[in-house]
C-alpha cells in the first residue's frame, strides 16, 4: 500500500510540474525514487566561461609595471649615452643651437652697447658750438647730443644741462605750443626693439621737460628706430650721430 503511494505520489508531481528553460533547453521533471531527476528534449549544453582569478589579475599588472619600468631605463641609457658624448638627437641638437646662438646674439649686443656708450661719451664731451639750446626754422637745436646711461632710457647727468637750455627757451617761447621730441637709433639689433628703445628715451627727454616747469600738454613723442638715418651705419662715428633726439616744433600761436 505505501509503495503504490509513492507511486501516485511521484506521477502527480511530474504531471503538474512546470516547463523550466535552462540555456535553451526545455526540460520536464521526471518520475523518480531517489532525488528529483530532469527530462530535457531541446537546447545544448550549457558551456561555463572562465573567470579569471585573482592571481592572474595581479600576474598581468605585474607584468605591465615590469614593461614600464623596462621602458624607463631604456629612456635613462639614452640620455646617460648623450651625457657621456653620445650621439645628439636632432631636435635636441637644434634647440641647443639655438640657444648657443641667442647668448652669441646676447653678447655680441652687450659689446656693441659698450661701443656705442664710449662713442656717445667722447662726442658728448666735444665743446659745443652754442652755448645754448636755439631755435632754427621748426627745430629746437641743442648745443649738444643728449646721451642716456648704458643701454637704457635713463638720460645720463652730463646731459641734463642739455636739456635745462630746452627748458629755459620753452619759458622765454611761450608761442611755441606743441613739439614733437623724436628719438632715432642705429641700425643694429631687432628693427623692433630700436623702435621700443627709441620711444622709451623720447619719453624719458619729456618726463625731464615736465619735471622741470613744462606742461605736458604742450609736449608729444615719437620713436623711429632706424628708420630716419643721417649717416652711414658702418662707421662708428656715422651710428653715434644717428642715435640721437630730436626736437621739432608743431604748432605756434
Amino acid at each position: 500500500m505505501r509503495a503504490r503511494c509513492r507511486v501516485l505520489l511521484v506521477l502527480a508531481a511530474a504531471a503538474c510540474a512546470k516547463p523550466t528553460d535552462l540555456d535553451g533547453r526545455t526540460c520536464m521533471l521526471a518520475p523518480s525514487w531517489a532525488s528529483p531527476a530532469y527530462e530535457c528534449t531541446t537546447g545544448s549544453p550549457v558551456v561555463a566561461t572562465a573567470e579569471p582569478t585573482p592571481d592572474e589579475d595581479s600576474d598581468s599588472e605585474k607584468e605591465k609595471e615590469k614593461e614600464k619600468e623596462k621602458e624607463k631605463e631604456k629612456e635613462k641609457e639614452k640620455e646617460s649615452e648623450i651625457e657621456m658624448g653620445g650621439d645628439t638627437p636632432p631636435e635636441k641638437e637644434k634647440v641647443v643651437e639655438k640657444e648657443k646662438a641667442k647668448e652669441k646674439d646676447v653678447e655680441k649686443e652687450k659689446d656693441d652697447d659698450k661701443e656705442d656708450d664710449k662713442e656717445d661719451e667722447k662726442e658728448a664731451d666735444e665743446p659745443a658750438a652754442d652755448s645754448k639750446a636755439t631755435i632754427a626754422g621748426d627745430r629746437i637745436k641743442l648745443r649738444k647730443k643728449v646721451i642716456f646711461k648704458k643701454s637704457s632710457d635713463e638720460i645720463a647727468e652730463k646731459s641734463h644741462a642739455v636739456l635745462d637750455d630746452v627748458v629755459a627757451l620753452l619759458k622765454e617761447h611761450p608761442e611755441i605750443t606743441k613739439i614733437e621730441i623724436q628719438g632715432h637709433t642705429d641700425n643694429r639689433g631687432d628693427d623692433d626693439k630700436n623702435v621700443k628703445k627709441s620711444k622709451e628715451r623720447a619719453k624719458a627727454v619729456r618726463d625731464y621737460l615736465v619735471d622741470n616747469g613744462i606742461k605736458g600738454k604742450r609736449i608729444v613723442t615719437k620713436g623711429f628706430g632706424a628708420d630716419e638715418p643721417i649717416a652711414n651705419n658702418k662707421t662708428k662715428a656715422g651710428r653715434s650721430k644717428n642715435r640721437r633726439i630730436e626736437i621739432h616744433i608743431l604748432k605756434r600761436k
